[in-house]
């Protein structure tokens, strides 16, 4: 009798237990009746990027034609829904973000690099901070819960306060953007943009290079460098051309240590890098 007693007990606990869990599950995430879910709703999602822009407006002491606020306006205006201006990684918690935005100015026209993100159409409304910094690269792993993002460096053009997209360029990657810079690359002195984007997977960083090789205003090149625990991507130039090239390391990971044991070089041949010991093998950048 004891036994039985024992087993109902059990019994009752268990379910209880299960109702218990069933009623979080739908408190979990739901919305109250009256509600609305703006991260599926683009349309409402423009209204509070027009509120924000607004108040900016109001609260900006230094303005000039094509600053921040008219690009974000431009963006917009003229985009899909669901895309924003994108912000650098802060440094720290106390810094105010930065947008990502280099000016360049050509006798009386400015010419503005940026990187814009874009929604997926018919997803969940991308957060930028749910893709910018080193703990959103694990975003990777779960993009489609969080929308996926995509990343464009966009040059747009201002001309008497007037702006227009010239090009834009898909940046291959969805989550941990850091930052953008203009460097030189000094075996050719051809200007690049330096896209770089964390990678907490695999402890290291990717760099998206942006070779402007028929000049600043025409679409890039792209090649694309890394350097993690146990992997590197260099730059180099290969075959005295104007495109760059790459050496791949290969490592072994033995648990204890790692260890570089070769090296392979990729040329860049009329649209893909190509491996020069097996041409069989290619890569797009």
């Amino acid at each position: 009798m004891k036994n039985i007693y024992i087993i109902i007990l059990i019994i009752v606990a268990s379910l209880s237990f299960l109702f218990i869990s069933c009623g979080d599950d739908k408190k979990e995430g739901a919305i109250s009746e009256g509600q609305e879910d703006i991260a599926y709703n683009p349309e409402k999602d423009g209204d509070i990027q027009a509120f924000n822009i607004e108040r900016r407006k109001k609260l900006a002491v230094n303005r000039f034609p094509c600053d921040t606020i008219d690009v974000m306006e431009y963006i917009l205006k003229n985009y899909p829904e669901g895309s924003y201006l994108v912000e650098l990684d802060k440094p720290d918690t106390y810094t105010v973000p930065r947008n990502a935005l280099l000016y360049r100015k050509e006798r009386d026209t400015s010419y503005i690099y940026s990187m814009v993100i874009k929604s997926k159409a018919d997803e969940r409304v991308v957060e930028l901070k749910n893709v910018v910094g080193y703990d959103q690269s694990f975003f990777n792993l779960d993009s489609t819960a969080l929308g996926m993002a995509y990343f464009y460096l966009t040059l747009l053009r201002c001309n008497a306060g007037n702006l227009e997209t010239v090009w834009e360029s898909l940046v291959p990657d969805n989550s941990g953007f850091n930052y953008m810079v203009l460097e030189t690359w000094k075996a050719k002195k051809i200007p690049y943009m330096r896209v770089n984007f964390h990678y907490a997977i695999g402890i290291g960083h990717i760099d998206y290079n942006f070779f402007f090789i028929n000049g600043l205003n025409e679409e890039p090149h792209l090649l694309m460098t890394y350097k993690t625990i146990n992997s590197l991507r260099e730059m180099i130039d290969a075959n005295n051309d104007n495109y760059p090239d790459y050496i791949e390391h290969l490592y072994v990971d033995t648990g204890s240590e790692v260890k570089s044991v070769d090296t392979v070089t990729f040329i860049w041949r009329d649209s893909l890098y190509v491996n020069t010991r097996n041409p069989k093998q290619t890569r797009p950048f």
